[in-house]
């Protein structure tokens, strides 16, 4: 009963355009997967292929970090009976020390700001109707 009514919840608070009905991977926004960033001093991007939600690392004060994210959507097609899986943006944004935030504007798939403090930095995404679906995540810092 509980994962119908979070089902139940989902469906009436996610925007009918990226409403995932039919697909398998949906995960109702409630089943985070994060991964660890690791970058080596003489990298100055990480890139991630695979169905994480969440990504965590630690990033010095000062540096620039640019951070794109694209993935799988489904949609449900009531005519055919079948999902029709594409690849779309994902609109990225991040967390970090002293209550930093910031994201994407509009539908972007990239996402460009200074840290202002070293420390750990998380990054997301949205619409989370897309979590559990693969995707691509590009994190670049100089």
């Amino acid at each position: 009963m509980k994962r119908l009514l979070t089902t139940i919840v989902a469906t009436f608070f996610v925007p009918t355009a990226v409403l995932i009905p039919g697909v398998a991977w949906s995960s109702a926004c409630n089943e985070e997967v994060v991964v660890a960033i690791h970058m080596a001093a003489e990298d100055l991007c990480w890139d991630y292929r695979g169905n994480a939600t969440t990504f965590v690392g630690k990033f010095a004060g000062g540096q620039n970090v640019e951070v794109r994210m694209s993935g799988e959507s489904a949609q449900f097609d009531p005519v055919t009976k079948k999902d029709i899986v594409t690849w779309e943006a994902r609109s990225p944004s991040v967390e970090g020390p002293d209550k930093f935030f910031a994201d994407a504007q509009g539908d972007s798939d990239s996402l460009t700001f200074r840290t202002p403090a070293s420390g750990v930095y998380r990054f997301g995404f949205s619409p989370c109707a897309m979590w559990g679906g693969k995707g691509e995540v590009h994190i670049c810092a100089k």
